[in-house]
């Protein structure tokens, strides 16, 4: 990634809520390591159903809405500036739905940052439309921050030197996402773990009750001869990063929320889909899973579709 290029911007979507002050300072703190610029996008959506069938919306509503927004963005400017005085941070109100907003926002950005849940969300629902459609559907990585939706703050911060997590699989998905995780382990003078989980499930056969004959421990052999071969070069590229090769039994996303909890990261980067997934679908079983469930800051990254 180009660090001194026009992309050089790192979004972040604000809405007052406090999963997006979480996203806001996650995102100061890796712009000031980039040198990057931030770009604070809010954006105020008013339906027509809010005057009714055949009714005007009254402009003072609209009036009112960007003015907030407006309020909501400068407080957050002066929140970004304490991180890092030197920040350079420009805002944007838009009048559209958040997600397109940022959607668009995303094209030319090295990174677009979000908090799970937005304002107004419901306790009971794990993950905002917005975050998920922008792990899905953003031109740029996508980070999601978790952060308590009824205003409590964000779970503690991982250790000083906790490691960046990146899930692999061999796919050109995950060799994306490899490439952003080396990145971000080697400006945060961070280790990397390297977690390679395959699926012994199927071993166990139907109802286990004919399980099939093969010898578990030749897989794990065959599997970490995978890794290694996915990481050759790694070392080359950033030998300033310290790199940790695991090999865990089970489904992908278990493996990884199993081993998130067991060497807590500080940030948990994934490809937004898998070895063996339908070209359509844009957010895979794994990355859904650990964006939803990963108490620690998840990047989703995606090879960009022409």
């Amino acid at each position: 990634m180009n660090l001194n290029g026009p992309e050089n911007v790192i979004i972040v979507g604000i809405d007052g809520s406090p999963a997006a002050q979480a996203a806001l300072t996650w995102a100061a703190k890796d712009a000031s390591r980039r040198k990057a610029a931030l770009h604070l996008v809010q954006s105020f959506f008013v339906s027509i159903e809010y005057a009714g069938p055949g009714m005007m919306v009254p402009p003072q509503v609209f009036d009112d809405a960007r003015k907030w927004a407006q309020r909501s963005l400068r407080d957050a400017r002066t929140d970004a500036l304490r991180v890092d005085p030197d920040l350079v941070v420009m805002t944007t109100v838009h009048a559209e739905r958040p997600f397109v907003a940022l959607r668009n926002a995303s094209k030319n950005a090295l990174m677009t940052v979000v908090g799970s849940r937005g304002m107004g969300m419901m306790s009971e629902i794990l993950l905002g439309s917005v975050a998920m459609n922008l792990a899905t559907h953003a031109h740029s990585p996508v980070v999601v921050v978790h952060a308590d939706p009824d205003g409590d703050p964000p779970p503690a911060p991982a250790a000083p030197h906790a490691p960046v997590m990146v899930g692999l699989d061999g796919s050109p998905e995950s060799d994306v996402a490899l490439a952003f995780a080396l990145e971000e382990a080697s400006l945060r003078g961070a280790p990397l773990v390297a977690v390679h989980g395959w699926d012994d499930a199927p071993l166990n056969g139907f109802q286990r009750v004919y399980a099939l004959e093969m010898d578990r421990t030749v897989i794990d052999e065959d599997e970490r001869r995978l890794l290694a071969e996915q990481l050759a070069g790694s070392a080359t590229r950033y030998p300033d990063v310290k790199i940790r090769q695991l090999v865990e039994r089970g489904h992908a996303g278990a493996s990884l929320l199993r081993t998130s909890q067991d060497i807590p990261p500080c940030l948990l980067v994934v490809g937004s889909r898998g070895r063996g997934g339908f070209a359509g679908l844009l957010l895979g079983s794994t990355s859904h899973r650990l964006v939803i469930h990963a108490a620690c800051p998840v990047a989703v990254v995606r090879i960009e579709q022409p």
